[in-house]
């Protein structure tokens, strides 16, 4: 039967990859909302603490992933079947890459060109993205982070780091 399996004993496979999908969201939820109440401050609705908004967004994902996991069991879609050639691996390793390089590289390069070749290696991820198209839209995405985090917020985050020297 392999992974999908048959609700009550039907002839309806259940849809397995909707399961699947929503107990991701139930477990990754249910990971952060188990940190964020025992390490975080949570608070009530007047007076928010530090976990307050944390926890909220996990039991949000939760739902979510219950909505989802049920849906699931009440639709027929097939069997479900791994197909490495469906995978879009190009955009799967960009857009995992992409955190980690804004991450390795906002102190030293700045947070302006960090969000800059952060975008540029999102906006590749799709394979319809042109370089015009992306190269415009990350130029504005650092622009507009800059005034907000360093101007506005006040950040301590170079706009331009000391690895550029400019």
């Amino acid at each position: 039967m392999g992974l999908s399996g048959r609700i009550l004993g039907g002839n309806n496979l259940m849809n397995t990859k909707s399961l699947i999908s929503g107990g991701v969201c139930v477990f990754i939820g249910g990971c952060f909302a188990i940190s964020a109440a025992t390490s975080l401050k949570i608070g009530t609705s007047t007076n928010m603490g530090p976990g307050y908004f944390p926890f909220s967004l996990a039991i949000i994902l939760m739902g979510t992933g219950i909505y989802i996991a049920v849906k699931a069991l009440t639709e027929s879609r097939g069997d479900f079947r791994f197909d490495v050639n469906a995978v879009p691996w190009r955009g799967l390793i960009l857009v995992c890459f992409a955190p980690v390089f804004l991450g390795l590289t906002i102190r030293g390069l700045g947070l302006l060109p960090s969000v800059f070749v952060t975008s540029m290696i999102s906006g590749y991820a799709s394979r319809t993205q042109t370089f015009r198209l992306a190269f415009f839209v990350s130029a504005l995405l650092a622009v507009f982070c800059a005034l907000i985090f360093s101007y506005f917020l006040k950040l301590p985050i170079p706009v331009i780091g000391p690895w550029l020297n400019i």
